[in-house]
C-alpha cells in the first residue's frame, strides 16, 4: 500500500529483524577485536604523526610559446606623425628559464630614442677608444651602453 494514502501510512516505517546473542563469549570476542583494530590505527597514526604528514610536490610544468606579435606605435619626426609597425618573434618576447621560474613578457614599453642595431663605434671593431681597455683585460662581456655619435675617421 503506497505511503500517501492517508495520515496513518505516512508515519510507518519498517525494520529488519534483529538477532540478539547473549553470550558472554561472543561479546568478549567481538570487543577485543574493536580494541585491537582501534588500539592500532591510534598507535599509528600517533607514533608516527601520520595526521600531519605531507607528501612533497613533485611537478614539471612545459611551456612552449608560438606565434609573433605586431605592435603598432605613431612616431612624431619633424612634426609629421606617421605610423610605425614592429613584429617581435618568439625570441623577443620570452626570456631563458631561470632556476623555477620563467618569464613572458607582458607589456612593452619603448623609450623615446631606443632603436635596434649596431652602434657606430662597434662596426670598426675593438681597438676603438673606450674598448680597448675591456678587450685587454680578459673580459669577454658584452657591455650595453648607449650609442654614441662616431668622433673618429679610424681606429685611435
Amino acid at each position: 500500500m503506497p505511503a500517501c494514502c492517508s495520515w496513518n501510512d505516512v508515519f510507518q516505517y519498517e525494520t529488519n529483524k534483529v538477532t540478539r546473542i547473549q553470550s558472554v563469549n561472543y561479546g568478549t570476542i567481538k570487543w577485543i577485536l574493536h580494541m585491537t583494530v582501534f588500539s592500532y590505527v591510534s598507535f599509528a597514526l600517533m607514533s608516527d604523526k601520520l595526521y600531519q604528514r605531507k607528501e612533497p610536490l613533485i611537478s614539471s610544468v612545459h611551456t612552449k610559446v608560438k606565434g609573433v606579435a605586431e605592435v603598432t606605435e605613431n612616431v612624431t619626426e619633424g612634426g609629421v606623425t606617421k605610423l610605425v609597425h614592429g613584429i617581435f618573434d618568439t625570441a623577443d618576447y620570452t626570456l631563458p628559464l631561470q632556476g623555477n621560474s620563467f618569464f613572458v613578457m607582458t607589456n612593452y614599453l619603448k623609450s623615446e630614442g631606443q632603436e635596434q642595431k649596431l652602434c657606430p663605434e662597434v662596426s670598426r671593431g675593438p681597438t676603438q677608444r673606450g674598448r680597448r681597455a675591456e678587450m685587454h683585460s680578459g673580459n669577454q662581456e658584452v657591455f650595453a651602453h648607449p650609442c654614441l655619435p662616431a668622433t673618429a675617421e679610424g681606429p685611435v
